[in-house]
């Protein structure tokens, strides 16, 4: 998502003629990329979801997205109208300061102009798509619902709820995106035309990044389905699944050892059905004698 976003906003944001068909081409350009990614982003939280439910999980799940594509393609495609809106918002602030203070994007670096339209665009991101987090996950376990009532049973069951999402996927980067963010900003200062063992170091340092913003992006992408679960209740019975009761608490109780052979069962049941046969003949005689 970052690669497709960064290319767009690039285009857009260095291009001297900020014509139609750039804009266009731009929006296109996202579009195609966001729904492909989402396809993805479903089967990657199927598969984190079985692994947090301790079901089987193979790297196939991955791909289910393309195997239910009809159903999945239309929720991406939905979902990637949120990301075009947050871009088109996006867009218009930049023009907006670009009016105001023409100087405001001159003299930057890339990597400084990208991360400034990347906040912004961050900002639009979160506001219109958090309430939809649980759209995947909703998607997975609801198989024959319809993606709008996926949709609406996201929004429902993050209502109240976003601002401890957000605060839980940011703890769940941890130290990781910690790390991720000051080496990004440690880049920022370094000089631009390096060589040498100067060179060597920066690579070092990018690679670094990497490994912090892959793992840090791991970890926040596996807090979505646990909230998830946290929030359904599905959490608990997981946790509980491994303190079941004994069998032998969930027996009856048990059967004396001191029960008598089947042979002597039916001894016994039939001296006292023949018991129970002369009582009533007994009774039957005593009352015919009383009639007379």
């Amino acid at each position: 998502m970052t690669s497709f976003s960064f290319f767009a906003m690039l285009i857009i944001s260095s291009s001297r003629e900020n014509s139609i068909a750039v804009f266009v081409i731009s929006l296109i350009f996202l579009f195609v990329g966001f729904v492909f990614v989402m396809i993805l982003q479903y089967g990657y939280q199927v598969l984190l979801l079985r692994m947090l439910r301790n079901e089987y999980v193979t790297l196939g799940f991955l791909f289910n997205g393309f195997r239910e594509r009809k159903r999945i393609a239309k929720a991406s495609a939905l979902y990637s109208l949120g990301f075009i809106l947050a871009f088109i918002f996006c867009q218009i602030v930049v023009l907006v300061l670009k009016i105001r203070n023409p100087d405001f994007f001159t003299g930057l670096s890339l990597p400084e102009l990208a991360g400034r339209i990347f906040a912004v665009y961050m900002i639009f991101v979160l506001v219109l798509l958090v309430p939809f987090s649980f759209v995947w996950v909703c998607l997975a376990d609801n198989p024959n619902e319809k993606v709008l009532r996926c949709f609406k049973k996201s929004f429902v069951l993050m209502k109240g709820r976003c601002f401890r999402f957000c605060g839980f996927v940011i703890y769940a980067g941890g130290f990781w995106l910690a790390a991720a963010a000051v080496i990004y900003a440690l880049s920022l200062f370094l000089p631009k035309n390096l060589s040498g063992a100067a060179s060597f170091l920066a690579s070092i340092f990018e690679f670094a990044y990497f490994i912090a913003a892959y793992t840090a992006f791991v970890r926040m992408c596996m807090a979505v389905p646990l909230f998830y679960l946290n929030v359904t209740g599905s959490l608990v019975e997981i946790e509980n699944a491994g303190k079941l009761p004994a069998p032998a608490d969930c027996l009856p109780e048990p059967i004396s050892a001191e029960v008598p052979a089947d042979a002597e069962n039916i001894e016994k049941i039939a001296t006292s059905a023949e018991t129970a046969a002369s009582a009533e003949a007994a009774d039957s005689a005593e009352n015919g004698s009383e009639g007379e």
